[in-house]
């Protein structure tokens, strides 16, 4: 994966690059990873590369062990506390949504809702995850806070790492995408407090969820590993 000319700085292509390495399953939670071993994937010296790892741990995504870094695995107290901060962000935003939402947002929410749809009817779980990420995304973008949207994703990059950790079951994709369903009609009707009590029970399903498969899916095999990166890559 050598990385493309651009106007950014290096190391902020690197840290965009080693990012999606990581929500994308290329990089395991739990794997050790290297200035070294990630310069030559990335065809770019160390230096760059050092200053995306550092940027990484501070996002709480690599976690410094002696002289060794990981990508970090999180327990399911973290996954509990995770889900605490995200509701009230979330459901914050949501109010604010309402004030801000245009036509335009309606229409690209129906869009990722078919998207997701299709997604859930082939089991493609590591696009559902990219499609629930783009709803909650173009939810934020609508607030136009961009502290709000900063804070939110903070909290959500961890997240994403325990549902590329989990066996996703078909009924809890269904699930998602209802919940998805009713907060957009919820603000199709310019219900405020609709939307937001929706939302609210949107997080603490999910944490639910998560927290329940998260203590007992078993680790992935190697073939599972081997097929998400695959997935990821295309």
């Amino acid at each position: 994966m050598t990385l493309k000319l651009s106007r950014k700085p290096l190391y902020e292509q690197a840290y965009e690059a080693i990012l999606q390495m990581i929500l994308n399953g290329q990089v395991q939670p739990g794997e050790r990873v290297t200035e070294t071993s990630l310069a030559r994937l990335l065809g770019i010296s160390p230096t760059p590369v050092r200053e995306a790892m550092r940027k990484l741990e501070h996002d709480g995504l690599l976690q410094s062990s002696g002289t060794s870094v990981h990508v970090i695995q999180l327990s399911v107290e973290d996954i509990e506390q995770l889900y605490l901060c995200r509701e009230v962000l979330e459901v914050l935003a949501i109010e604010r949504v309402v004030e801000h939402l245009s036509n335009a947002d309606l229409q690209a929410l129906d869009v990722l809702l078919t998207a997701a749809e299709v997604a859930g009817d082939e089991a493609d779980v590591l696009e559902l995850v990219h499609i629930n990420t783009a709803f909650h995304d173009r939810l934020l973008e609508a607030t136009k806070n961009p502290w709000l949207v900063s804070a939110i994703r903070f909290v959500r990059r961890p997240l994403l790492l325990a549902r590329i950790q989990i066996t996703f079951d078909p009924g809890e994709a269904h699930r998602i995408l209802r919940d998805h369903r009713a907060i957009v009609r919820a603000l199709k009707q310019g219900d405020a407090e609709a939307a937001t009590e929706m939302m609210r029970a949107h997080m603490r399903a999910d944490c639910k969820y998560i927290r329940q498969a998260f203590r007992t899916a078993p680790p992935r095999s190697q073939d599972e590993q081997v097929g998400l990166r695959q997935r990821s890559s295309r």
